[in-house]
């Protein structure tokens, strides 16, 4: 067969024998209706909440919390719809859940409110910083995570929380509680709850034994009774509204992950020898960015298997901690003892890359130097078939091929 690989802002063919694949996937298809009337069904009959103008009726004070640039949410269509709700409301302010990502400027705010509404409020607009905005301490989970909380958060009289649903690659999926914990909270809060990232049940699409999404979920527990209204859309791939969930923060995301997997995520019949993970425009940037098509490709491949990642990587390697350290070891078994013994923040996508060169092995087709690549315990390929060969002449003849053409936005799993 012949299939047309995304490299860049092009595609690559590949001719492979027919046999020699277990399966092709690309984008789930999903039917997307009148988006506003989405969003207005579900902020109209929110879940074990009540209404939303029952929710701001008798206070003065509500506090926005959204997500920031790097997010597709359609946070501008949601305000848009409860503009005339919140006219009213004279202490009104707006926090961008940041996580630890830099503040928005101006250009990103503008597409992230919508110029109209942006220009009404800019004065109200405060990006969250994990390192310098006043934190509350809450207490420490199970785990021994400190949970400290933007005052901003804390102080607020009731929160309307607007996010987007997907899966991540160790949170199980992104949205609802997340956009508090680690959205606003402290540097050293985020930095222990993603050193979970290592721990084992940490993976896209899983929650049940998740110790970051229980580690999550237990800071929230720590914030009280505080009144939050959640909204939660879950996006096409084309970043249309597929669906909208709303009411209690549990309740609101939970209910989304059934229409999230609709759009992210694939059953297969088993777990392959050798992954195919591509990582199309614009999620090719760096190879920080590739990380998803990275774990959602190891979500599909046999513990021993080969990964073969194809992205472009115009800006290198991108940010993070992790290159430095796995340049400096030069050992993935003593990058795995120093991330688990001493983490810092982006140690743990060293830790699975080093995992995966013990295990099996990464290939990566890219235009980072080789030199830069190999530093990372990953075997540098020219070309996506000549990675493919090669992979093949390691694993044998009787192996098979999962191919993932966008790799970034879709998640392999095992049907049951």
């Amino acid at each position: 067969m012949k299939i047309d690989i995304p490299y860049g802002k092009e595609t690559v063919p590949l001719e492979i024998d027919d046999e020699r694949v277990m399966a092709v996937i690309g984008l789930n298809e999903v039917d997307v209706g009148d988006e506003e009337a989405t969003l207005r069904q579900a902020v109209e009959n929110p879940l074990n909440s009540p209404s939303f103008s029952e929710f701001i009726s008798g206070t003065d004070e509500i506090l926005f919390i959204i997500n920031d640039g790097t997010r597709p949410t359609p946070t501008a269509r949601m305000l848009d719809i409860l503009k005339d709700d919140i006219a009213t409301i004279p202490n009104l302010r707006f926090l961008i859940a940041t996580g630890t990502h830099r503040a928005a400027n101006e250009e990103e705010c503008l597409r992230i409110f919508g110029e109209s509404f942006y220009g009404s409020y800019a004065d109200r607009v405060i990006s969250h910083d994990a390192k310098e905005h006043e934190m509350v301490d809450l207490g420490i989970t199970s785990i021994g995570t400190p949970v400290r909380l933007n005052h901003i958060a804390f102080e607020a009289d009731r929160i309307v929380v607007i996010s987007s649903v997907e899966p991540h690659y160790f949170s199980g999926y992104t949205g609802g509680r997340k956009s508090i914990f680690p959205g606003v909270a402290a540097f050293d809060t985020i930095e222990k709850n993603h050193s979970l990232s290592m721990k084992p049940g940490a993976a896209p699409l899983a929650l049940d034994g998740n110790p970051v999404h229980k580690d999550i979920l237990e800071s929230l527990e720590l914030l009280g009774d505080k009144p939050i209204f959640s909204i939660q859309s879950v996006l096409s791939h084309d970043h249309r509204i597929y669906a909208t969930t709303a009411g209690d923060i549990h309740k609101s995301f939970n209910a989304a992950i059934g229409n999230a997997n609709e759009v992210f995520s694939t059953p297969i019949e088993a777990k392959a020898d050798i992954v195919l993970s591509a990582a199309p425009f614009p999620m090719d940037a760096s190879l920080l960015q590739l990380q998803k098509a990275l774990n959602n490709g190891k979500a599909g491949m046999k513990d021993d298997g080969i990964l073969i990642l194809s992205g472009e990587c115009p800006e290198g390697v991108g940010g993070g901690k992790f290159y430095g350290l796995m340049k400096d070891v030069r050992d993935p078994y003593r990058v795995v003892d120093v991330t688990q013994r001493f983490y810092k923040l982006g140690y743990h996508i060293a830790y699975n890359m080093a995992n995966m060169a013990i295990n099996g092995g990464i290939f990566l087709v890219s235009s980072i130097p080789d030199d830069t690549v190999i530093d990372m315990f990953i075997t540098p390929m020219p070309s996506i078939e000549f990675a493919v060969d090669r992979a093949f002449k390691i694993k044998g003849k009787d192996a098979k091929i999962l191919i993932l053409t966008y790799g970034s936005l879709t998640v392999p799993y095992v049907r049951e």
